[in-house]
């Protein structure tokens, strides 16, 4: 069974770029540019994995995890956090527990997918 990626950026290039990169490593790649897009798609299909940028309009990465999380059909997707900006003390005491990594972009293809594939290992363990 392939795995499921869900890229959120409102930054179409990094989009675009992110998608090429994991479709050519086996990962299904959904795709939004909103996190209003993101929820809608998710609850269609649940990815395996979300990376999910922080600064987007009109609804942030912050307001989209909260929605991912808060819905019990939706809360066990685990999600990455990836921005340009550092997360403040604040974010991290409210958000810190929703998401499982945060990463700064620009960030390395290999770290990008040592991230993912950390993660997605992680989750199979528990499972078993």
């Amino acid at each position: 069974m392939t795995t499921t990626i869900c890229l959120v950026d409102d930054n179409t290039d990094i989009l675009g770029i992110f998608a090429i990169f994991f479709g050519k490593k086996g990962y299904n790649v959904i795709e939004t540019t909103s996190g209003q897009e993101c929820i809608d798609l998710i609850h269609l299909k649940p990815p395996d994995i979300i990376l999910l940028d922080v600064m987007m309009e009109p609804m942030d990465g912050w307001m989209t995890l909260v929605q991912i999380k808060n819905n019990p059909s939706t809360r066990h997707i685990p999600v990455i956090m990836v921005s340009g900006k550092n997360p403040t003390t604040e974010e991290l005491k409210i958000y810190g527990n929703l998401f499982v990594q945060y990463l700064m972009k620009p960030i390395s293809f290999p770290q990008l997918y040592e991230a993912v594939a950390g993660v997605l290992e992680r989750r199979a363990s528990v499972k078993i």
